[in-house]
């Protein structure tokens, strides 16, 4: 039962940026406002 609410929470975290894009874009602006220039840069992905 815990692998079917796991695999439920990872599509939902999939596809969270393909249906909506500007809230991707705010999250990864409130987690890399700490940041700086440079290491927003070199991150992987």
């Amino acid at each position: 039962m815990f692998d079917l609410f796991k695999a439920i929470g990872l599509g939902l975290i999939v596809l969270l940026p393909l249906v909506n894009p500007i809230t991707t874009v705010v999250l990864f602006l409130s987690l890399s406002k700490n940041m700086t220039e440079v290491e927003r840069i070199s991150r992987p992905g």
